[in-house]
């Protein structure tokens, strides 16, 4: 893991990961979240900041993760 996503992991003050971050933290590519994002496979949903950048909350991952990682349909039933 690189110290990048160790300190976002372990910083509480981490409100929101970007794209990058969040493929470190996951071990996924790229090609694989956008396709994930774009059927529902991934969870969490985006918030757009300034207009046009796509931020996760960073406890949302976290509660996917800890909920094994459902389609965003159960997740937000869940959440």
């Amino acid at each position: 893991m690189t110290e990048t996503v160790q300190n976002t992991i372990q910083n509480p003050a981490v409100l929101l990961v970007d794209v990058p971050a969040l493929l470190k933290m996951l071990s996924i590519g790229r090609s694989r979240f956008y396709e994930a994002a774009s059927s529902g496979e991934f969870g969490p949903e985006p918030v757009k900041v300034f207009g046009r950048k796509k931020l996760y909350r960073f406890a949302d991952v976290e509660l996917w993760v800890k909920l094994g990682c459902p389609s965003r349909s159960k997740f937000l039933k869940a959440k």
